[in-house]
Parts: structure tokens; sequence; C-alpha cells
């Protein structure tokens, strides 16, 4: 009985440590509307002017990554995000109307 409450404890603490952690994104889009989200290991959010559009990033161990997403108002498109530091960086969105977004993540 001590092993099974042993075992269950360790097993506790282990998916306890992949706990998805969320990082905010905030920024301006070319028409001077706010957009703001998050990103995780798995997906990314971002919504403004009554859109919300998502994907899922590229997380690489380089200091520039680009990322597709799709909007549910039918526009896709991709986010280039450069690390500034280690808990943070800069993005550029890039719509396929042609718009674009200057995005701040993490701190």
């Amino acid at each position: 009985m001590r092993i099974k409450k042993t075992l269950a404890f360790t097993l506790l603490l282990a998916t306890s440590a992949c706990a998805t952690v969320s990082i905010p994104v905030k920024g301006i889009a070319s028409n001077g509307s706010a957009w703001s989200g998050y990103f995780t290991l798995d997906e990314f959010q971002l919504s403004g002017d009554g859109v919300i559009c998502s994907g899922k990033p590229t997380m690489g161990w380089g200091k520039v990554n680009t990322h597709s997403f799709s909007c549910d108002d039918g526009r896709t498109g991709t986010a280039t995000t450069t690390r500034t530091s280690m808990s943070g960086g800069t993005g550029e969105v890039t719509f396929s109307d042609g718009s674009t977004a200057k995005l701040t993540y993490g701190s």
C-alpha cells in the first residue's frame, strides 16, 4: 500500500512539473487596433478588432522563429518572433490581406 501511495505522489509531482506556462502577447496592428493574446509550447492565440487568430508555434532553439496561423475571419498569416531576452521578445505579424502588426511578448 505504501508503494502505491509513493508512486501516486511521484506521478502527481511529475504531472504538475509539466504544467503549461502561458506567455502574454500584446501589440498594435497597422490599422491602429490593439491586439493581445498568449502563447504556450502547444498553441498561441491573438485577438483584436473582433478577430481571433490561432496557431501552433514552431518553437526552436534559434533566436528567430516563424509561426503560421489562421483567423476566424478567413485570413491566414505568419508571425516572426525574435527573442530579445530569456523571458521575452518582439514579433512581426503579416496577414494574408497585407496588413501587419508589431508585437511584444513576455517581459
